[in-house]
């Protein structure tokens, strides 16, 4: 059936897997916007950061996140990532309490570690629909979301040793 509108298709509805990294996109958006306050308590100017230079090992999860995003399933990296913000969560929650209690830096500062220790109901019903719509479609494969997951998890470990030396 053609569209009212002439030769344009009908719109396809969005898979539950892109809500859920949607809304993933617009968090990395305000996170980002909440380093500037770390960024200037700790005195950092905008040539020390361009200068910055990476440490490898804080390079690897966002590494393997990216190579998750290019070739696997959605529903299973959704799995794996859900599984992971649990721990991110905790360790950010960890790290703004620091901030505050010993080190007492103003809110702008911590702001970027506080957005990710709060829960995120929002985060968690778009990665519900995204699973159900992996198992109801046959697409999701526990095994390799839980490969993932392990993965995500050691990078992750690895990101926070990096930062530690």
């Amino acid at each position: 059936m053609p569209h009212p509108g002439g030769d344009r298709p009908w719109p396809v509805p969005r898979p539950p897997p892109r809500h859920f990294f949607d809304l993933l996109a617009q968090g990395e958006t305000l996170a980002l916007e909440r380093l500037a306050g770390l960024a200037d308590t700790c005195g950092l100017t905008a040539r020390a950061l361009a200068d910055y230079l990476p440490r490898p090992g804080c390079q690897a999860y966002p590494s393997y996140a990216a190579r998750l995003a290019l070739g696997a399933e959605p529903t299973d990296v959704v799995i794996a990532l859900t599984a992971n913000f649990a721990a991110w969560g905790g360790c950010c929650a960890t790290v703004e309490a620091a901030m505050r209690a010993h080190y007492d830096f103003p809110d702008a500062a911590r702001a970027f570690f506080g957005f990710f220790a709060e829960p995120a109901p929002a985060v968690g019903e778009r990665a519900h629909a995204a699973v159900q719509h992996g198992l109801d479609t046959g697409q999701a494969r526990p095994a390799e979301a839980h490969r993932y997951g392990r993965l995500l998890q050691a990078y992750e470990l690895m990101f926070w040793n990096s930062v530690a030396d």
